[in-house]
């Protein structure tokens, strides 16, 4: 027996999304993506639905507009319609990476590391 439309895992629904488990269920429980089935403690999703929930993502995507635009620039013709509204002649090139100069130092403020916990022995 086939099966034309297979069952997913929540591990592989979450990979073809991009995201982590957790995250997908944080959208199920905010109706942002389809509920899943469950088989016992499992959850499911036929390939079809999650298929059909990127196409309407992709959909969506493409039809938005900025604020006062009557259509959006990706269904009126494309990246080049959207690339045209830059004038491009009047963009310098980026200088090379030899002549630019060293790089900005970064503030103490902004760095990711933390203080050592204070030794109390």
């Amino acid at each position: 027996m086939t099966n034309a439309d297979p069952l997913l895992t929540k591990a592989t629904v979450a990979q073809l999304l991009c995201c982590s488990e957790r995250t997908l269920e944080r959208m199920v429980r905010a109706d942002a993506f389809p509920p899943a089935l469950r088989h016992g403690k499992e959850a499911l999703w036929f390939a079809s639905v999650v298929q059909q929930w990127l196409q309407r993502q992709r959909q969506a995507q493409l039809a938005w507009a900025p604020a006062g635009q009557t259509q959006a620039p990706l269904l009126q013709g494309g990246v080049s319609t959207v690339l045209a509204v830059a004038d491009v002649a009047d963009m310098e090139p980026p200088a090379p990476a030899s002549k630019r100069g060293p790089a900005p130092s970064v503030p103490a403020a902004l760095t990711t590391k933390r203080p050592g916990r204070p030794n109390t022995r």
